[in-house]
């Protein structure tokens, strides 16, 4: 009971943490908007005055100050965020994923290029990232058979945005879309604003689904011993799957390999992908219109990695294990960034 307790503190840490970056009161559920306050006396101090940043502080680090997300790890780019901390007599690790710096499985879900309504396109490339990160070819073609079976189950509004390519043939994935003459287009839903938002929403919550029988599949039935061993790996590549529902890529913290399977099928080849990881290094990227001396002169191309890509993220996972004696307790939660700027979480997961 304690180490439950324990994790569940760690989660309502967790979601002041990505909280602390926009400086708006916290939202601990889409059924429950408004809620989600730290109101045990136990944890009100890990966060101090919501109203004064700055009065922020870990009771376990006298030293410290606020409680900011750190920049990308380089071995992990998407660990934004690794703290130790003490509630009761349980140790408590809680880590922050950025979302956006994994590979969208909502693509195969609901692809954003248009020539690909079959998803073939997605898969290829999801299984190239697969083989550029090492893994063994069963894996993501197993992802991807999974996520496709789930689909079949959970009801996602379609993608927001539709970009268009030349490419005519899946299996010429490693060469689509580099000539800066392909046409590319970018076409928008013609919908209203609450609308939009309402279907962000509903795309969000349907991931919290698509997550939550994810986990399920893998950890619980015989059919996916693939995913199973690889998931029990000291560094799976399963970590770089984003399966909470973001729409887009981080340039900022991506990986190359990231970049490359993500973006690929608009132009941006292995090359391009390490010179955005190389302009980064020197300091953040500020704006996509920034990368435009990395690219061809093709406005198309610039418009449709617009559409793909961001230089800031709005999806987020946390991962919390409490430890006490010989029993831990494991959960991950999804959670987002609305218009608002508010955390929202969209469903939490057991751990194994």
């Amino acid at each position: 009971m304690q180490c439950t307790y324990a994790a569940e503190s760690g989660m309502i840490i967790g979601s002041h943490l990505i909280q602390e970056v926009f400086k708006k009161p916290v939202t601990t559920s889409l059924a429950a908007e408004g809620t989600g306050q730290a109101t045990d006396p136990n944890l009100y101090g890990l966060f101090g005055d919501p109203n004064n940043p700055n009065s922020q502080y870990d009771p376990n680090d006298p030293n410290s100050g606020s409680m900011q997300l750190t920049a990308a790890d380089p071995e992990s780019p998407f660990l934004v965020y690794r703290k130790t901390i003490e509630v009761g007599e349980a140790t408590v690790e809680i880590e922050i994923h950025d979302e956006n710096a994994k590979w969208p499985m909502l693509w195969v879900l609901t692809s954003p290029f248009e020539n690909d309504r079959d998803g073939k396109l997605t898969r290829a490339n999801l299984k190239l990232l697969g083989g550029w990160l090492g893994a063994e070819g069963e894996v993501m073609q197993e992802a991807a058979e999974l996520t496709r079976e789930l689909g079949k189950k959970i009801k996602i509004p379609t993608s927001d945005i539709t970009v268009a390519t030349t490419k005519s043939r899946s299996s010429d994935v490693k060469t689509a879309g580099r000539s800066s003459r392909s046409r590319r287009t970018v076409q928008k839903k013609r919908i209203g604003y609450q609308k939009r938002l309402a279907e962000r929403d509903s795309r969000y919550l349907a991931m919290g689904q698509f997550a939550s029988q994810w986990q399920d599949a893998i950890l619980h039935t015989a059919e996916y011993e693939v995913l199973k061993k690889e998931m029990r790996q000291e560094e799976p590549v399963l970590e770089y799957l984003g399966i909470w529902g973001n729409t887009k890529v981080n340039v900022n913290n991506a990986s190359a390999e990231v970049l490359q399977a993500a973006l690929e099928p608009v132009g941006i080849t292995a090359d391009v992908a390490q010179a955005i990881v190389e302009q980064r290094k020197t300091k953040p990227i500020g704006n996509i219109t920034a990368l435009n001396d990395l690219l061809p002169s093709d406005n198309q191309l610039r418009e449709a990695l617009g559409s793909l890509a961001d230089v800031k993220s709005d999806t987020f996972s946390i991962h919390v294990t409490a430890r006490l004696g010989r029993t831990h307790k494991t959960l991950i939660a999804g959670a987002f960034v609305d218009d608002r700027g508010r955390v929202k979480k969209t469903g939490t997961i057991p751990g194994e």
